[in-house]
């Protein structure tokens, strides 16, 4: 296939893990408590196990679109154009957070993607000796970074040591080394030193190998809290509990690639479908929406927890609505 098409199944992937993100959001944004259960939800109820289990959807996400980045040889234009954008999210976060007109910073997500894709522009590319590096280095445990930095606003951001402006979300360290590890990836496979479109006979050897090593330890992020010590708990698990539950999505991206599996999932029209979406298509753009629309909603949590049936509505409305409203914005950019 060429490296230019779409990647069906990678299309599959992200929407599987912005469905889980989706219900995470919902629920952190209006129920906020670390126990599963909202009396007479039955939608949202039954779905916070699915989130629960692709917890590490938002590592899963960053890691395929940063891949991406390399592949299609972003520049550094085009890698600056995505920190304005990652400004416009932040100040999404900022307004779905607003409290009595009142805005409260915290490190997040769109924090993180604005200072990792700025670095990633003065960092050498397809770059085999950086990519090993990133690996290892996302080796360190969390708590040594923190005994490296004192506490403080700094060392908090950095580490995810819970704070005033932190609550363990995103710290650069080590995460900012999972993003460079993908887009280093990214630039390998488009600069073809690294083959992906077919299978090597040695893959056959290894990946029988690396599941077997992720088995002891798979599904260790079923228990995910998801309230207020959801970043706590899922951004800071031992090194060897994240690669065994992160494994199998790096195995699931690695066949993707493959020219016969991309041939199969060319045939299939749901597929097709997946890949045409807004979601898939203008995910940045998306996600701001669903943000923003998320955090509308939260502004009536005691209405929609007090009524679970409209909290299920509610919820289900989320990831539709933002594809509709994706798709009038940009019906009205190409008009414009």
């Amino acid at each position: 296939m060429s490296l230019r098409e779409r990647n069906l199944l990678l299309d599959l992937q992200k929407i599987m893990m912005l469905l889980a993100i989706q219900t995470l959001h919902v629920w952190e944004f209006i129920v906020y408590e670390d126990s599963f259960v909202v009396d007479g939800s039955r939608i949202l109820q039954t779905f916070q196990w699915y989130a629960r289990f692709f917890s590490l959807g938002g590592q899963v996400l960053v890691g395929a679109i940063f891949l991406l980045f390399g592949l299609r040889e972003k520049s550094r234009q085009s890698l600056l154009a995505v920190c304005a954008f990652t400004l416009l999210g932040q100040i999404a976060l900022l307004l779905a957070f607003m409290e009595n007109g009142s805005f409260l910073f915290e490190w997040d997500i769109y924090a993180y993607l604005f200072t990792t894709t700025l670095l990633l522009i003065f960092i050498p590319r397809k770059n085999i000796p950086i990519a090993v590096m990133a690996f290892l280095l996302l080796w360190i445990p969390s708590s040594v970074w923190q005994g490296v930095f004192p506490p403080g606003l700094v060392g908090d951001i950095l580490t995810g040591r819970t704070g005033e402006h932190s609550m363990g979300a995103w710290p650069l360290l080590p995460w900012f080394f999972h993003a460079l590890l993908f887009f280093q990836l990214g630039t390998l496979i488009s600069s073809g030193k690294l083959e992906v479109s077919r299978w090597h006979r040695w893959e056959t050897f290894f990946w029988p190998i690396v599941v077997g090593f992720s088995l002891p330890v798979f599904g260790a992020f079923i228990m995910t809290p998801i309230g207020p010590h959801y970043y706590s708990f899922t951004f800071h698990q031992s090194p060897y509990v994240f690669w065994g539950n992160f494994l199998p999505y790096v195995l699931w991206t690695r066949v993707s690639f493959l020219d016969q599996v991309q041939t199969w999932a060319k045939q299939k029209r749901f597929l097709r479908w997946i890949s045409s979406l807004a979601w898939s298509r203008h995910l940045g753009l998306s996600y701001v929406i669903a943000v923003l629309y998320v955090g509308l909603g939260a502004q009536f949590d005691q209405v929609l927890i007090k009524n679970p049936l409209l909290l299920d509505v509610f919820y289900l409305s989320v990831m539709p609505v933002t594809e509709i409203i994706a798709r009038g914005i940009l019906w009205l950019k190409n008009k414009l």
